[in-house]
């Protein structure tokens, strides 16, 4: 993502202190914690048991992308903050690469979660049909599909983006040709994409997903029993990973979607010292959390975990 302008004001130096330390001690301590997580997620997910149900294929890719993104997102602005050197700003390549990845990543993980509430809410209303439709091929040419619209959509940044000549060196910005396109084009193509397909498609289908648990928590206390099935569990794991997402996520998307009203209500030096590492930081938390919450909301996970751990055979069905 872009980062917030700085150039509008001269930082006191509590700001300057305040954004240093969190990009410094921040930026590894989430890229290690979430390596770690990620790996052993994905190593649960590709277990031979999990590998037929579409699920564990969603969260594999899911462990694999915020993997991806803490290295190209936080290294950047570790280098930045302990070092001065902005990668971005040495070649034109590397500006342009640089800005797609973390555009595109991002919008591809928002999508990535759409498929995982829509597959969890046609086994929750439909488990008989869902069975049959969402199969690991189907999953396959779901992401396929959708990570070359996204591609598409997000290409243009190849050419939109550019080195553009500031003082003694570079800094990558829009190329002043594109400006008319990215002020009214890009941005509202980057909240629809980003924010109001993603989230209004998650916050729907989680909604309907609570609606039928509730009910059928309520038919088995009516008839004597109060047993978790595998569906709930998984589908309660999954509900935690979409709220998450959805609370880690918008503070930016608000961000960035409307910067100049932030800087008016706290000013330029709080909004691009203060806010902007905070929101970041949000963001990034989001790629690093969801091996606990995998561990914290989800019985059959642990039970696979702990199987691993202790060498025991497969024979415990994380997802259903």
């Amino acid at each position: 993502m872009n980062q917030a302008s700085s150039s509008c004001c001269k930082p006191t130096e509590n700001y300057q202190s305040f954004a240093a330390t969190v990009w410094i001690y921040g930026s590894p301590t989430l890229i290690v914690l979430g390596t770690i997580g990620n790996i052993l997620a994905g190593m649960v997910m590709m277990r031979k048991r999990q590998r037929k149900y579409t699920t564990s294929f969603y969260l594999t890719y899911l462990a694999f992308l915020d993997t991806v993104i803490l290295y190209t997102g936080l290294s950047r602005q570790w280098i930045l903050a302990r070092f001065g050197l902005d990668i971005r700003h040495q070649t034109s390549g590397v500006c342009k690469l640089h800005m797609f990845l973390m555009y595109y990543l991002v919008h591809i993980e928002a999508w990535l979660l759409s498929c995982v509430a829509i597959e969890r809410l046609a086994a929750v209303w439909w488990p008989m049909q869902a069975k049959y439709i969402f199969t690991r091929r189907f999953a396959m040419i779901q992401m396929a599909s959708f990570s070359a619209f996204l591609f598409a959509a997000d290409a243009h940044l190849f050419w939109t983006q550019a080195l553009i000549p500031e003082g003694a060196g570079n800094i990558c910005a829009i190329n002043p040709r594109f400006l008319a396109f990215r002020v009214n084009v890009w941005g509202w193509m980057d909240m629809t994409i980003a924010s109001i397909m993603p989230f209004s498609t998650m916050i729907t289908c989680n909604v309907a997903v609570v609606v039928k648990i509730v009910q059928q928590q309520r038919m088995k206390r009516n008839h004597g029993t109060t047993q978790e099935t595998k569906v709930q569990s998984v589908t309660m794991m999954l509900l935690a990973v979409c709220v998450v997402f959805l609370i880690c996520t918008l503070p930016i998307t608000i961000y960035l979607s409307d910067t100049d009203s932030f800087e008016s209500a706290y000013g330029c030096c709080f909004s691009s010292y203060v806010l902007w590492p905070i929101f970041n930081m949000l963001l990034y938390l989001n790629n690093t959390t969801n091996f606990v919450l995998y561990c914290v909301s989800g019985k059959k996970f642990r039970q696979q975990l702990r199987a691993m751990f202790s060498c025991r055979p497969n024979t415990i069905a994380a997802h259903p």
